[in-house]
């Protein structure tokens, strides 16, 4: 594993929705926001890894 930065993207209506989330300190809408938002661009970030990760030198 490297220790490559990721960069992940919000979007206005993401970042008003963390904003909600971090105030009012709401667990289950933490984990959805992970699953919905973060995930799929964790996902999409690894795969961009694997595929270099085989490449030949």
């Amino acid at each position: 594993m490297t220790n490559e930065s990721i960069i992940l993207k919000l979007t206005a209506e993401d970042t008003l929705r963390l904003t909600r989330i971090l105030l009012d300190e709401d667990k289950v809408e933490a984990l959805l926001f992970l699953k919905q938002c973060l995930k799929p661009q964790l996902d999409q970030a690894g795969r961009g890894r694997l595929v270099r990760s085989f490449e030949a030198p």
